[in-house]
């Protein structure tokens, strides 16, 4: 009797184990799910910015090239202005000279009586004033010389900040995050639906021995009254 009992109370907690178990396998089901699905919307979302950083980032390389190509422009045409005040340099030294020789000219005495005495100041102020000239464009030619070489500098700087962010792009652009992504969580699902699968074969096979338990604790329950039926009959009949 007290066997029958604890089988019965054996096959009961195996049916509520396995009734549990289900229960347990169906919730783990729809949150795997959820999730699942959730994750698989954040990698849709994740290309997309992935792209639009990708965007982003060329532009930018576009705008450090385009401030490149104007400060190389810049650069060249400051290089030219320079050339030109170099010019203009050597033509003032060129006219101090002249108006220097002009001056001593001017100093010729003819009879004792020098006639172009009046021109010499004259001259020699020009070739002062010239002479000044050519040393102010000669300190201006060098500010613009350094210039030029500052902004090919800072053009060739640019030009490198343009092949890192262009490198950068491509880095990012070959990430396949979404790929990667994508293989995880297949590998979630797959690792998920067979952990599901065990726990629901373990909870079924759990309530179906439970209710063999059960039912042989039955036939056992049944069989017992039988025999005492039967040997209660037996007495009355001796």
């Amino acid at each position: 009797m007290v066997r029958s009992v604890v089988i019965r109370l054996v096959g009961v907690l195996l049916i509520v184990n396995g009734i549990a178990g289900v229960a347990a396998v169906w919730s783990g089901w729809l949150v795997a799910s959820s999730l699942i699905e959730s994750l698989r919307q954040s990698s849709m979302l994740v290309t997309e910015q992935q792209a639009r950083l990708v965007a982003s980032v060329r532009n930018v390389a576009v705008s450090v090239e385009d401030t490149s190509q104007a400060t190389s422009g810049l650069s060249r045409s400051t290089g030219q202005v320079r050339v030109a005040v170099g010019d203009a340099t050597q033509t003032a030294k060129q006219l101090a000279s002249t108006f220097d020789r002009l001056s001593q000219a001017s100093r010729v005495s003819v009879l004792g009586v020098r006639p172009l005495e009046g021109m010499i100041e004259p001259f020699a102020a020009n070739a002062a004033d010239f002479r000044q000239l050519a040393v102010s464009l000669t300190a201006t030619a060098e500010s613009l010389d350094t210039n030029s070489r500052e902004m090919a500098r800072v053009s060739d700087d640019l030009k490198g900040i343009r092949d890192q962010v262009n490198g950068a792009a491509a880095e990012v652009e070959a990430l396949q995050s979404a790929s990667l992504m994508q293989q995880g969580l297949a590998s979630i699902e797959l690792g998920s639906r067979l952990l599901l699968g065990m726990i629901f074969f373990e909870s079924t096979l759990s309530a179906l021995t439970g209710l063999a338990l059960l039912l042989m604790a039955g036939h056992h329950r049944v069989r017992h009254i039988a025999a005492v039926d039967m040997r209660g009959t037996t007495i009355e009949a001796n």
